[in-house]
């Protein structure tokens, strides 16, 4: 607690006084000169701690400066990462949007605006029934951290359980078909593989790829995680209702606001995450899936040794 931190002064203030008063009032010389030699030192001490208090507490912001920073940063990472993730539904699959200035650009997104966009985006199945857990374990991680928990405020603690219960509910309504329209058209263009295909030590994340003009490459779009087992209703494409493009917005809108204090900035983005890298102003996510030679990043073109 704040005030402990006075404790010291008081103590050594009230000694201090005590001392000279009763050295004022007692009879005996003796022992009036030992109080006051006493009150004399308290005095010494009264300054010397607060010195050692003033350069301790001058020391003590410094480092929290570093571990406030640290905090920020990671945080930086999730927060990045998030604003990838709804970039897709904002967006789609529009590659041409992998800037940085527009993820960045999300945040300043009006209620409204948010709307509009995904009230009039065609979302694959791969987009609406992705499970969300790989953004959301993020912050759930750094809400475990014992330097967060340590350094950080209880509201910031709560904000990040908010931003996580979020995107329960955001994966909770994209995974509701009756929150969608069925289309007449599906991602034809579009083809959906298991990593392990790729590689049999690879996990069962499964990828969006769309093949270029050479038959051994192809362009992976988006990859996660699906409890859903019918690959088919990966690739129909949806329309959201009305009430459910509102409902959406708004959680859009309350959790960017909750990620206000950390969001993210040129600065602080960097490609040394492990969760994605930045090549040339364009942002590309990791998939941590790998083939034969090398791993496999979002949007690169990847070239394998058999067709797929």
């Amino acid at each position: 607690m704040y005030w402990l931190r006075f404790l010291p002064y008081l103590s050594l203030g009230l000694a201090t006084v005590a001392c000279f008063l009763l050295a004022e009032f007692v009879k005996s010389e003796d022992l009036s000169s030992v109080l006051t030699s006493v009150a004399s030192n308290g005095v010494f001490f009264f300054v010397a701690y607060l010195f050692y208090d003033v350069i301790r507490q001058k020391v003590l912001r410094k480092e929290q400066g570093y571990i406030h920073e640290h905090i920020k940063r990671q945080l930086a990472g999730c927060i990045f990462n998030y604003l990838y993730f709804i970039k897709k539904v904002i967006y789609g699959y529009n590659l041409d949007t992998n800037t940085i200035d527009n993820i960045l650009g999300i945040v300043k997104l009006e209620q409204h605006e948010l709307k509009n966009h995904v009230a009039n985006q065609s979302y694959l199945g791969f987009q609406i029934f992705k499970l969300t857990n790989e953004v959301r374990d993020l912050f759930d991680e750094i809400n475990g951290d014992a330097i967060f928990l340590k350094f950080s405020s209880h509201l910031d603690s709560v904000n990040l359980l908010k931003i996580s219960n979020n995107l329960q509910s955001l994966e909770r309504i994209c995974r509701d078909t009756n929150n969608f329209t069925l289309c007449a058209e599906k991602g034809i263009e579009f083809k959906v593989i298991d990593g392990r295909s790729l590689n049999p030590d690879n996990d069962d994340k499964l990828l969006l790829i769309k093949n270029t003009a050479h038959e051994s490459r192809f362009v992976v779009y988006d990859s996660g995680y699906f409890e859903l087992p019918d690959y088919e209703l990966l690739l129909n494409r949806y329309v959201l209702k009305a009430e459910a493009a509102e409902e959406i917005s708004n959680l859009m809108k309350a959790t960017l606001t909750l990620m206000k204090p950390w969001l993210p900035n040129m600065g602080n983005v960097h490609g040394s995450e492990r969760k994605f890298r930045i090549i040339r102003g364009f942002f590309n996510e990791k998939t941590d899936v790998a083939n034969n030679k090398s791993n496999l990043y979002v949007a690169d073109i990847i070239e394998v040794q058999k067709r797929i």
